[in-house]
Order: C-alpha cells, then sequence, then structure tokens
C-alpha cells in the first residue's frame, strides 16, 4: 500500500512536536525562506526548508525527520519539493559530515554532487553536496 503523504506550510505546533532541539530548529525555522511539513499518514514526519536570500543564485536546503521515520518513507514527495525549492535557487547546496555516509548517500539520491574534498570548520569535518539545475 502506497502512503500517503501530504505537505503543508509548518507551524510552530509542528517545531514543538518534532524536536527535542526546539530553539535550533525555530532559529533554522524563522532564517529560512520556505517552511514546510511533510505528514505521512495524517502524522507529523519532518519540516524542511531553504535558507538563501531572495534572487540569489544558490540556496541550502534542508530536512529534519521525526526519528521514527525513515527517509524513504518521504524521499519521493521531498524530491518533488526539491524541485519546486530549485526554480528559487539554480543551485541548492549544503555540508554533509564527512563520516555521515547515511547523509551523503542520501544527497546522491536527491541528485546532489558529493565532493570529495574534507571542509574542516571547528572539530567537525564536511563535504559540499551540490545540485544544480
Amino acid at each position: 500500500m502506497t502512503p500517503i503523504i501530504t505537505v503543508a506550510y509548518s507551524k510552530m505546533s509542528d517545531v514543538r512536536a518534532l524536536s527535542p532541539h526546539r530553539k535550533a530548529l525555530r532559529q533554522l525555522c524563522a532564517s529560512s525562506l520556505v517552511v514546510k511539513s511533510i505528514f505521512l499518514y495524517d502524522d507529523l514526519a519532518g519540516i524542511f526548508g531553504v535558507e538563501g536570500v531572495t534572487f540569489a543564485q544558490a540556496g541550502t536546503p534542508w530536512l529534519v525527520l521525526a526519528p521514527e521515520v525513515r527517509f524513504l518513507d518521504v524521499f519521493f514527495r521531498y524530491a518533488q519539493e526539491l524541485r519546486k525549492i530549485q526554480t528559487m535557487f539554480p543551485t541548492l547546496e549544503n555540508f554533509i559530515e564527512a563520516n555521515d555516509t547515511e547523509s551523503i548517500h542520501r544527497a546522491k539520491l536527491l541528485g546532489f554532487t558529493v565532493g570529495r574534498n574534507k571542509l574542516i570548520f571547528g572539530d567537525s569535518v564536511f563535504r559540499k553536496a551540490v545540485r544544480e539545475a
């Protein structure tokens, strides 16, 4: 049976329900141009959005899923939403922890090219992921 997945603009109650890191997620939502919630069978599955400056070339997409939700449950719908986001920003880019092989695999599934070069920010090591229109 195909899951019923819907997307709607996020409300603050979605942020409170989703993450124990509410403050960080609220800040992320506040700095984003678009913030939407994904529902799986009417239950909140995640929140996603894009940070960037209006009319800029590049935007930074992000996705936070509820702990019990598997990425593949929402993959196709999120991929559709990324295509919409890419009408605003021809280039999408983000940084992924270099050792997070699961997130690197997800980014590649979504059409991102993940660079081989490692970038060091403080104590963390990242790889840049870019998706061009």
